[in-house]
């Protein structure tokens, strides 16, 4: 099993868990549903590439442009990030299949700003409500550490991810575009001093 694992919670019932421990790094507590791990590069970069590579194809975006024609770029991007914030990054496992990938880290500032450079789930998986469990641990990932809003980009042509964002409480910060033809949309965070949420 990998070092620096996250918790796990089941799509249908909430399970009280924290996801982070005190040295920075997530937890295990594995459920019937998925659990969530610290991407092992060593072991799937391929997957993590096929799995960015098909981000893009959902969002009509060139992949080739934001990771390299091999995916080079990304890994070496991604590895980054990984030592950086190793449980913001992680795979979602269901039994042994990986069917999901988050990436996600807190942007230092007065205060904080958490941002989800990806948030994927399989095309297969996607309806089933494991997307739930994944909107979960994003929110508690970031409210554990005492961040009050989180960011991400989404293609205008993404209605299914539009939709899904929305749903989850999520809000365009403009109508129109950024220059590179992405929303930019915001989730806020109820969060007291410590990192507790005060649900």
């Amino acid at each position: 099993m990998n070092s620096g694992v996250a918790g796990a919670r089941t799509a249908r019932a909430v399970v009280p868990w924290t996801p982070v421990s005190s040295n920075g790094r997530l937890r295990v507590v594995d459920t019937p549903a998925v659990t969530f791990r610290t991407i092992d590069l060593a072991r799937h970069a391929a997957l993590c590439v096929e799995l960015r590579r098909d981000s893009y194809a959902c969002s009509f975006l060139p992949a080739d442009r934001h990771m390299g024609a091999d995916g080079g770029e990304y890994l070496t991007w991604l590895a980054a990030r990984i030592a950086e914030e190793p449980a913001g990054h992680v795979h979602v496992w269901r039994g042994d299949e990986i069917v999901g990938q988050l990436e996600m880290r807190v942007r230092p500032g007065e205060p904080p700003v958490g941002h989800v450079n990806l948030f994927y789930l399989l095309p297969e998986q996607r309806g089933s409500g494991l997307g739930d469990a994944l909107m979960d641990f994003t929110r508690e990932f970031f409210v554990s550490r005492g961040v009050p809003l989180v960011t991400l980009y989404v293609s205008p042509r993404n209605a299914r991810g539009l939709a899904y964002y929305r749903k989850h409480g999520w809000r365009l910060v403009s109508p129109e575009p950024n220059e590179r033809g992405m929303l930019a949309m915001e989730l806020p965070l109820l969060t007291r001093p410590g990192g507790a949420d005060d649900a």
